[in-house]
């Protein structure tokens, strides 16, 4: 009995570790834009540009996750991503919930310091993963 019981404790640890830390692919997701801004000190910045009526949404960075279940609020989330090298990048967004106003809207900006951009981003639940590219010069 002890000797099962070890056994499923190592399964649930590497299917934690397995799925925990898995970087997706921006294969993964369809894309609904690009923009482009000059290399510097970068700083994202998330929120819900017209109505707060309940969406939140997963957050990535070149794959790796950064907000694991994100509420939108008018008030932004801040992330320092750090001085980028030049090339692509992307965001990707997945919605956890719609809220009561259609799609998860997330509303970012990326910001270098001297210049930004802003975007909006739509998301659906249960539908495909989206993603906007940035080509950092």
């Amino acid at each position: 009995l002890l000797i099962i019981l070890l056994i499923i404790l190592i399964a649930l640890s590497g299917y934690y570790f397995f799925t925990k830390n898995k970087k997706l692919d921006i294969k993964d997701f369809k894309q609904q834009g690009q923009s482009e801004i000059k290399s510097g000190n970068m700083i994202m910045k998330v929120w819900d540009y017209s109505a707060a009526d309940g969406d939140s949404v997963q957050v990535y960075f070149d794959g790796e996750l950064i907000a694991d279940s994100l509420a939108l609020l008018y008030e932004p989330a801040e992330y320092k991503l750090g001085n980028l090298s030049a090339g692509e990048h992307w965001i990707g967004v997945k919605a956890i919930n719609e809220g009561m106003m259609g799609e998860a809207s997330p509303h970012v900006r990326v910001s270098n310091g001297r210049d930004s951009f802003d975007i909006e981003i739509s998301a659906w639940k249960d539908s495909a993963l989206t993603s906007w590219k940035i080509n950092v010069k």
